[in-house]
């Protein structure tokens, strides 16, 4: 799927970049998002509760808020 056309539920969203603080309501997770992977579509976040390195899914619907 390209750009142009776009999930409709994840743009209702902000998508997290590169430096972005990121807040996961569900699990009360916040970290910092160090890296972006286009093939797979995830993000590396650090986070600083358990200070541990962790990926997540990029697009948004709804699961994480960005800072």
């Amino acid at each position: 799927m390209n750009k142009d056309n776009a999930d409709p539920f994840a743009t209702q969203f902000p998508t997290a970049e590169v430096g972005d603080w990121v807040y996961f309501t569900k699990t009360k997770v916040t970290g910092l998002v160090i890296a972006l992977d286009d093939k797979t579509s995830g993000m590396r976040v650090h986070c600083f509760g358990s200070m541990r390195v962790r990926w997540f899914v990029n697009k948004n619907y709804g699961h994480y808020k960005v800072l």
